[in-house]
């Protein structure tokens, strides 16, 4: 039985990623309603469904944090820590009110753009960080080992992991394909991308990320 579920945010985003999957394939993500999720997560938690929750986005979880929402993502470390369950956060910001109204997970997972985020990465209490890539032309097998420097040498970024782009037709790109696999958990994790979780957005829940495409 899968256990995994991301719950996919949208209060808005700053739509700054060059390969972001909802803005090129025209997906649309409902806006969060944090009642239907908190009802979603409570039916899973009940029926033993939910060992793992993360929060992903429709468009990134920290985009105009303020204190209600953060008090939200506290609430639902909570109810998952309680339940025995692993809690985790994707963001592409490395400060945020996070910083000074820390919420309790287990992992914070920074989507980097440029090798030079993971120097401004900051622990917020005592959670694992690991630094995830999306695989872009720009980057050949120097500018990765260049990555794998400045994690070795972080006291902060403990994981790494690398992943393949969704290109504007919804297809999977092979950009180092066979460099990053022959160095998958050496010196990095190679994500070859894949629908790999049960998402959440509001009362419904799919394992493809594009059923929630909004009809327009």
């Amino acid at each position: 039985m899968t256990t995994n579920y991301s719950v996919l945010t949208n209060f808005g985003c700053h739509w700054t990623c060059p390969y972001c999957i909802v803005k090129n394939n025209n997906i649309g993500i409902a806006e969060t309603n944090e009642h239907e999720v908190n009802k979603t997560i409570d039916s899973l938690i009940a029926e033993s469904k939910l060992s793992f929750l993360s929060l992903s986005g429709g468009g990134d979880p920290l985009f105009q944090v303020d204190i209600n929402r953060l008090n939200w993502y506290q609430s639902l470390s909570e109810m998952v820590h309680e339940s025995g369950g692993e809690y985790e956060l994707h963001t592409s910001y490395k400060y945020s009110l996070l910083n000074r109204h820390p919420v309790e997970f287990d992992r914070i997972v920074y989507h980097c753009q440029r090798k030079e985020d993971i120097k401004f990465i900051k622990r917020v209490k005592k959670e694992i960080a690991r630094v995830v890539f999306v695989v872009q032309e720009h980057m050949d097998e120097k500018y990765i080992h260049d990555i794998v420097s400045l994690v070795h040498d972080s006291n902060v970024v403990t994981e790494l992991s690398f992943r393949q782009c969704i290109d504007d037709n919804y297809q999977i790109t092979k950009h180092l394909h066979d460099f990053l696999k022959s160095g998958h958990k050496q010196d990095w994790w190679y994500i070859e991308q894949d629908d790999y979780n049960n998402y959440i957005v509001n009362s419904k829940i799919s394992h493809c990320y594009e059923d929630f495409k909004m009809k327009t």
